[in-house]
């Protein structure tokens, strides 16, 4: 029986500890909690509108010049056909930036570079791939 009355006796005390918040204190919390949560909120959404901003405008951008410098030389190459005192049209091989060889334009030694160059160019500076030569 005493367990019983020390056991409600506790249950009392708590609810009034408990209980005992006032509203400011209340609000107080809830302005900590809110600003808490906000702060975090601006900064996730900050650091992922500049992400995602920043991998948008670069891919963009790199499609853009990409697509500039293939327009560009193939203008290039057109010019210098058109200027060439032959009238054959020159057959067109590829080369890499590393290797020593020209290629056709399917091979399958053109890996990270493909550069497409005259075959009269690409005689005077490379010799001929064994694979599709």
């Amino acid at each position: 029986m005493k367990k019983k009355w020390l056991a409600l006796i506790l249950c009392a005390i708590c609810v009034l500890f408990v209980g005992c918040n006032t509203d400011e204190d209340m609000q107080e919390q809830y302005d900590l909690g809110y600003g808490a949560g906000y702060d975090a909120g601006m900064q996730d959404g900050y650091d992922k509108g500049v992400d995602e901003g920043y991998n948008k405008g670069y891919s963009e951008a790199y499609d853009q010049g990409y697509a500039d410098a293939q327009e560009d030389f193939a203008s290039n190459l057109s010019e210098r056909n058109a200027e060439s005192d032959n009238d054959d049209l020159e057959e067109i091989v590829y080369v890499t930036n590393t290797g020593s060889c020209y290629h056709k334009e399917n091979c399958g030694y053109l890996h990270s570079s493909k550069i497409a160059i005259p075959l009269s160019e690409a005689k005077e500076k490379y010799r001929p791939c064994s694979r599709c030569f």
